[in-house]
């Protein structure tokens, strides 16, 4: 890739430079070829002044100086057009056409350039002065000033082409650890590449860094369901598992109520792992407008029955009045299964669910008997995925909340431990 943007570089370079040179060489030549004409017409118009008209009638010997570039030839020539002295041809050039007084002739031939003066008195032709040079020494004039055009053509093409070298490693070298850091990706790396100092390419880098942060995130959620789900199901599972044991052992007489306590299980269970599945998916925030009360109701015979099997009592509170959120049923009634899980299994006493509005939020409270805890500081630290037991439940709740604005904190932990929901109105 490297070769390709040199060799375009030289490729672009090389053809601005000919369409700068090939008009300027050109208009070079026209220019060194005006000058010339213009020096001619001044040398022989400098002559024809000093002639006299004396000398031009042929009274006194005519003399001319010298020219100081030996390639320039001068003559003079009279009216009839024949040579009277100086350097030319015996008669005078017939592609200057006639010569008239007070008009300067010029005419290229096919070996010189010729510009000739008239010398005239009171009007009538008296003589004719002739400048010339060869056309050998203008082109060579020109091949030299194509030449320096030619070398600082080529010194540009030099300095374009380590330019483009420069510009090269310079666009390259960023590409590169941007390569490498999408190579990276796939082991879990998700760190972003130096920044380049290119906007473009950082631009690139920093939403290769954002899409492999996103897919990373996803990747954690996703192995984190597998935990979570086995956490979740446990007791539900267990409870359904009880139900159907007890009613083969000792089967009622009307089986429509077993069967309605397993479909209610059954319903927990299907709930559970949509929620579960939409964290982490994702996709929590597809909520709708619910009674926070709900989810307590909808879940409150079962927690009740389970309470009274240990000879113990779950209260709620504030639950007559609708307090409407934006929010996830279902994680909702995942949230306060761990919670009033946790104060059953690890607590003591009455268990408290009471709910209320304030102001912009409302707020959920779970509150026990127990004796407290000694270091809620990794109360809501996530074990290891593998880890047996207790130490995911009251982290995915607290994850759960999260993804529902919310929040869930421990507000109590010297004695009777309360935790607290808050969830925006």
């Amino acid at each position: 890739m490297r070769r390709r943007i040199i060799a375009l570089a030289i490729v672009v370079a090389t053809l601005a430079l000919t369409v700068l040179a090939v008009p300027l060489a050109l208009d070079t030549r026209s220019r060194i070829r005006a000058d010339e004409r213009s020096e001619l017409a001044r040398l022989a118009a400098i002559t024809a002044a000093d002639i006299s008209a004396e000398a031009a009638a042929g009274t006194d010997p005519l003399e001319l100086s010298r020219p100081a570039d030996s390639a320039t030839r001068l003559a003079v020539y009279s009216a009839a057009g024949r040579r009277q002295v100086g350097r030319g041809p015996d008669r005078l050039d017939a592609a200057l056409g006639p010569v008239k007084p007070g008009t300067v002739r010029e005419a290229v031939t096919g070996s010189e350039l010729i510009v000739a003066v008239p010398i005239s008195v009171d009007e009538r032709l008296t003589a004719v002065v002739r400048a010339s040079e060869a056309m050998g020494t203008l082109d060579g004039r020109v091949r030299r000033s194509w030449l320096r055009i030619a070398v600082a053509a080529l010194a540009a093409l030099v300095v374009a082409t380590a330019i483009a070298v420069g510009l090269a490693h310079r666009l390259l070298r960023p590409l590169l650890r941007l390569r490498d850091a999408a190579e990276r990706i796939g082991t879990g790396d998700v760190a972003a590449p130096h920044a380049s100092g290119l906007a473009e390419i950082d631009s690139i880098a920093a939403v290769l860094t954002a899409s492999s942060a996103r897919v990373e995130a996803s990747l954690t959620r996703e192995r984190a369901f597998s935990a979570d789900v086995s956490h979740q199901l446990r007791t539900p599972l267990t409870g359904l598992r009880l139900t159907l044991e007890n009613e083969l052992e000792q089967p009622r007489s009307d089986p429509h109520e077993a069967l309605s306590e397993a479909l209610s299980d059954v319903d927990h269970l299907e709930a559970t792992i949509e929620g579960l599945l939409a964290l982490a998916r994702d996709t929590m925030d597809r909520r709708s407008l619910i009674d926070l009360c709900d989810p307590l109701k909808a879940r409150a015979a079962t927690w009740q029955a389970k309470f009274q099997a240990d000879g113990r009592q779950l209260v709620l509170m504030g639950t007559t009045a609708a307090i409407l959120v934006r929010a996830s049923a279902s994680a909702i009634s995942e949230i306060l299964d761990v919670l009033v899980g946790n104060a059953r299994a690890h607590a003591c006493g009455t268990v408290t669910v009471e709910v209320e509005r304030r102001l912009a939020v409302a707020a959920i409270r779970v509150s026990d008997q127990g004796p407290g805890l000694a270091d809620p500081s990794t109360l809501f630290r996530r074990r290891h995925v593998d880890a047996k037991g207790n130490g995911i439940g009251l982290a995915l709740a607290r994850r759960l909340a999260e993804a529902e604005g919310g929040t869930l904190t421990l507000t109590n932990y010297l004695g009777h431990c309360t935790f607290e929901l808050l969830l925006p109105g």
